[in-house]
């Protein structure tokens, strides 16, 4: 075989390579579009599923609220605590006729009670 020949051949044999690597990156590129539209379909189902059994709407814009709506949205007795649980200003809620004051430390949601605060957990 000739150097001509030769180099036909590493070039047939390169293509079909690239060929065979385009179509890997097709079918995996098919994979990731057909996962995202499952994504797409599973978030709206949860956003249309979250709305009837989200109770507690706090404001986004507050950190305290915001940690009040996950605690009481995640409860067993959320729809009791939604009732219980009114917005007066930022930090100051009303807990049935009690008023309390909030704090978000740690990562945790604290009620002050006395001289001191106690986890929204304990409080309630």
């Amino acid at each position: 075989m000739n150097s001509k020949s030769l180099m036909q051949k590493d070039l047939e044999e390169a293509a079909d390579f690239n060929l065979s690597l385009e179509e890997k990156v097709y079918k995996s590129n098919k994979i990731s579009l057909d996962l995202l539209a499952q994504v797409k379909h599973l978030k709206l189902g949860l956003d249309f599923f979250g709305q009837y059994y989200q109770v507690y709407k706090g404001d986004k814009n507050d950190t305290i609220d915001g940690a009040l709506e996950e605690y009481i949205n995640w409860s067993p007795y959320k729809i009791p605590l939604s009732n219980l649980f009114r917005k007066e200003s930022e930090g100051v809620y009303n807990f049935g006729t009690k008023k309390t004051t909030m704090k978000y430390e740690n990562t945790e949601l604290k009620v002050r009670v006395g001289g001191g605060f106690l986890s929204i957990h304990e409080f309630v």
